[in-house]
């Protein structure tokens, strides 16, 4: 995988069972699955995916397997052995391509999860549990967005402002604008200066931010509608 840099290998197992709890704990995107393994027949079974109808399967198989017809029927991915590094490359484009036509509308956690108290993202150096109360602000940058922490930290990922909208409990985010989705408990200040510009504090960030005209009279308009506690 050292030629796909967005390729991250999160794990490998060596049985159907471990494979199966492997998938509840990490919520991988994509699995590699001999189909010779002992009960890999399970992975056929649409419950096995409806925790994570984002993941896609590559079976591993042999030319003489009767599964292959099965495969090309039912349009599933597979891999046949022995396998080039070449063939894994061209599978590991194609699953890029679609991982990428998915981007915009898939998270990167189960979607029951952002009723947690926390959530899970993907960095540089892994994945990383961040709790909503610390999420300060989150920016887009096209194509990408970056999530701002409490603590000044912040990460670039890969993820959509309508996404984070989506996931985002709204009692306590809002979305001001088009680029940025604010944790309203970490509003310290808003300062209209101007009638079209307002400047915003939030805790953990250094400076003040300008909000225009319509931005900051939503904003306004919900910390007149609600009261939020510290």
């Amino acid at each position: 995988m050292r030629l796909h840099r967005e390729i991250e290998v999160v794990g490998e197992t060596r049985t159907v069972a471990a494979a199966l709890e492997f998938c509840r704990k990490l919520d991988p995107s994509v699995l590699f699955l001999d189909i010779n393994l002992p009960q890999a027949e399970v992975f056929l079974m649409p419950p096995v995916q409806a925790g994570n109808p984002r993941m896609q399967i590559v079976f591993l198989t042999t030319p003489d397997d009767r599964t292959v017809e099965a495969f090309e029927l039912r349009s599933l991915l597979y891999l046949l052995k022995p396998y080039s590094a070449k063939r894994v490359a061209q599978m590991v484009d194609k699953l890029l391509r679609t991982s990428a036509s998915q981007a915009i509308a898939t998270p990167l956690w189960p979607q029951t999860e952002a009723k947690s108290q926390a959530i899970w993202i993907i960095t540089d150096n892994g994945r990383l549990k961040v709790k909503l109360a610390d999420i300060v602000m989150v920016k887009a940058e096209a194509p990408y967005s970056r999530l701002t922490l409490c603590d000044s930290n912040t990460y670039l990922l890969r993820r959509a402002m309508s996404v984070w909208e989506d996931l985002l409990p709204k009692v306590d985010f809002m979305r001001i604008d088009r680029s940025q989705i604010i944790n309203l408990r970490h509003l310290e200040k808003l300062e209209r200066v101007s009638r079209d510009q307002a400047m915003m504090t939030l805790s953990g960030l250094s400076g003040s931010r300008k909000l225009g005209r319509q931005p900051s009279l939503r904003l306004m308009q919900r910390l007149k509608a609600a009261s939020f506690t510290k």
